[in-house]
């Protein structure tokens, strides 16, 4: 950041970082409340409408989906169709939602980085193959095989949580802070606060109750959350996909489905 930035800024960062904390009190908010509630439809309705929100609000501003990014979010939401329509809807609608709140902006988004693309494939392929390890230890220690519905449904299950997870949701949460920032995260505490963004409210959605909440959350963005966020703001949206679902691929190959 040039001197100038850091005279005119002070006002306007601290102003950002309120609005990111604002942010992901807002993300928290619906899975806690369906906690408390014990039912899912807080989430369900918060996945759905925010993304589809931006988007209809981004559709009136004149922001547009090219054929290629259309074509995209839909082979997304239909691979993940065999899980469930809420699952393809949410794919769909996050994706739209980041792409067109964040078009109405004029700021751009990476799907891939395309120099160096080898680069990117190393990351993913690192990243992937540690994560996947820890997934697998984890899972043996507990001894809770999950519920796939057989060897097929198991595969394109896989498939979905990284799609439906990435980019419905991490994707989606990334375009809100890119927007409540104007721009990239430019100091420290904005970049602490974009991460916590796009992985603490990930991490929570994948418990039940509030016993182990706070703990569970903490270790799940810190092992799994950050590393994908990283891959998503570093190499592109598609290495963290991919990465996700080479970690949920393996544990499924490793359980014997």
């Amino acid at each position: 950041m040039r001197h100038t930035d850091l005279a005119c800024s002070p006002t306007r960062a601290a102003t950002s970082i309120r609005h990111l904390g604002v942010l992901l009190a807002a993300a928290l908010a619906p899975i806690l409340i369906g906690i408390a509630l014990r039912s899912t439809w807080p989430v369900h309705l918060v996945a759905l409408g925010a993304p589809a929100a931006a988007a209809a609000v981004a559709w009136r501003r004149g922001a547009r989906l090219s054929r290629r990014e259309t074509a995209l979010l839909a082979v997304a939401a239909l691979a993940c169709l065999p899980s469930g329509p809420l699952f393809g809807a949410w794919t769909f609608l996050g994706g739209a939602g980041a792409v067109l709140l964040l078009r109405s902006r004029g700021l751009g988004l990476s799907w891939w980085v395309r120099r160096r693309w080898w680069v990117t494939a190393l990351a993913v392929a690192a990243a992937g193959g540690v994560l996947a390890g820890i997934n697998v230890a984890s899972a043996r220690a507990s001894g809770v095989a999950p519920e796939v519905g057989g060897p097929v449904l198991g595969l394109l299950g896989t498939a979905r949580a990284g799609l439906s997870e990435e980019i419905g949701m991490r994707l989606f949460l990334l375009a809100c802070a890119l927007v409540v920032l104007g721009r990239r995260p430019s100091t420290r505490g904005q970049e602490v606060l974009t991460y916590l963004v796009l992985v603490v409210p990930h991490a929570a959605m994948h418990f039940q109750s509030f016993e182990g909440l706070v703990a569970g959350t903490i270790a799940l963005a810190a092992v799994f959350g950050m590393p994908l966020a990283w891959l998503m703001k570093r190499f592109g949206v598609l290495a963290a996909v991919v990465a996700h679902t080479l970690i949920d691929a393996v544990r499924f190959l490793a359980l014997g489905g």
